[in-house]
């Protein structure tokens, strides 16, 4: 899985949007943007150490995500929004 994929993925399973996202990172949304489409590979990183500690995962989750959710995707695990996701 690429960065950009685990990216939103994690962004994704927490139901947040990129602004969502970028307002609580303290950046623009367009930032969150192009790294979801792999235009900017990785934020700097204080703002890399930062998106790890939103999500509660290790930059090696974000960088070689190799599984279908990233680990951070856990916090929602077990709801009902979660498993409806999966079906869809």
């Amino acid at each position: 899985m690429s960065t950009r994929r685990s990216l939103r993925q994690l962004r994704e399973h927490r139901f947040l949007t990129q602004r969502q996202l970028a307002d609580a990172l303290g950046t623009h949304v367009n930032t969150v943007s192009r790294w979801e489409q792999g235009e900017n590979r990785l934020p700097r990183l204080p703002l890399f150490k930062q998106l790890c500690a939103f999500f509660g995962v290790g930059p090696d989750d974000i960088i070689f995500a190799t599984k279908d959710e990233p680990k951070g995707s856990q916090a929602t695990e077990g709801t009902g929004e979660t498993q409806s996701r999966r079906a869809a």
